[in-house]
């Protein structure tokens, strides 16, 4: 996943991302915060995503 599909990723998913994560969290700060970790979790995870696509 190079930084154009990470854009395209959040471009089309963020919304319902964010939107899970505050439904399943106790409070919409604590949603906020989970839906940065996932973020940063996929961003650190870049490189074992594409070679999962290949």
């Amino acid at each position: 996943m190079d930084k154009h599909e990470f854009e395209q990723f959040v471009t089309e998913h963020g919304k319902d991302i964010l939107r899970f994560c505050r439904m399943n969290a106790e409070s919409t700060e604590r949603g906020n915060e989970l839906y940065q970790d996932t973020m940063v979790k996929l961003l650190e995870n870049q490189k074992s995503l594409m070679r999962r696509r290949i």
